[in-house]
């Protein structure tokens, strides 16, 4: 499983599913390497490891890796075959990525240059790095396009979502391939605060488990854990496992961890919503139904009142 768990950073995550595989199957493998912060290369490795070892297993699940695993496989080996061998007209177009909170997915993308090879892409990120000291926490990321001529016309052959560090986190080769979320079971309860934690697509922040829905034996529901978290000007709720959980951008499951230390000021709602459900019977069901009931602005009216904060949630 070490090779697996590998992609999970969160220390209290990846030990919570040392003491018990039986919580994976061959789904959950298959999307920890997909959405995992490794280079491609490493993944292609990695996912063809996974479908040797269960090459025996039933028919039911040899039937799966056919469909599913094989998929993967090919647009990995024809995304890394397409940074190398570049045809006379082939043009890599490199554009920097950056967190942009009123696009759409939280997403934007700028100051496109061309390039003739992908090795030279990288070299033009490095030297970016070099010069703007940037690392992979900072809110901003690479995206490499391949164009090749086809019947006259410039044509996207493969896009690449670069780290600054060089490391190709995710490739695409067919409009059709859709890298799926974590759905992942979690040892978090309510009341527990969270890390969210996708950089560079988003700022760092916390939420607070207001729901778990749990379904047969050790599965868990795909939009459980719930959790409340700070928005620029007021609260939410929503699932952990769906938060800005676009394509190419990593899961919140890769690094959430418990949260126990002293939450910027902006955040001490969640502080206080935690100690209401853990001194409360039944307060993240009285918070539930609130979130169920009203609005969102209404509903953080309501908290307001049931909690007892003297600080407005919205501003």
């Amino acid at each position: 499983m070490k090779r697996y768990l590998k992609y999970i950073d969160s220390e209290i995550f990846r030990n919570w599913f040392e003491e018990d595989h039986t919580r994976f199957d061959i789904s959950d493998m298959v999307n920890l390497i997909l959405k995992g912060r490794a280079d491609i290369r490493e993944k292609l490795f990695d996912l063809k490891a996974l479908r040797e070892n269960c090459d025996e297993n039933s028919e039911e699940i040899r039937a799966y890796i056919s469909e599913e695993i094989d998929e993967y496989i090919r647009n990995y080996e024809r995304a890394i075959e397409l940074m190398s061998n570049p045809a006379h007209d082939t043009v890599f177009m490199h554009e920097s990525g950056y967190y942009n909170g009123d696009s759409f997915d939280g997403t934007d993308r700028c100051y496109a240059s061309p390039f003739k090879t992908f090795e030279s892409v990288l070299e033009y990120i490095s030297e970016a790095v070099r010069e703007d000291e940037l690392d992979d926490d900072c809110l901003s990321w690479n995206v490499v396009t391949r164009y090749d001529v086809k019947d006259g016309q410039y044509e996207v052959t493969a896009e690449y979502v670069i780290g600054h560090n060089g490391v190709v986190w995710f490739a695409f080769t067919e409009d059709k391939l859709y890298f799926n979320g974590l759905n992942l079971p979690t040892p978090f309860q309510c009341g527990d605060i969270v890390t969210i934690d996708v950089r560079p697509f988003h700022p760092l922040t916390h939420g607070v488990v207001i729901w778990k829905t749990n379904l047969a034996g050790n599965r868990e529901d795909c939009c459980s854990p719930g959790v409340l978290y700070k928005t620029e000007d007021g609260i939410s709720v929503r699932a952990l496992k769906h938060l800005f959980n676009f394509r190419g951008i990593f899961s919140p499951l890769n690094r959430v961890e418990i949260f126990n230390g002293a939450l910027p000021e902006d955040e001490s709602i969640l502080g206080k919503v935690s100690e209401y459900i853990k001194t409360h019977d039944n307060g993240a069901e009285a918070i539930e139904i609130l979130d169920m009931k009203y609005s969102e602005k209404k509903f953080a009216e309501e908290l307001e009142k049931l909690i007892g904060s003297e600080t407005p949630i919205y501003f």
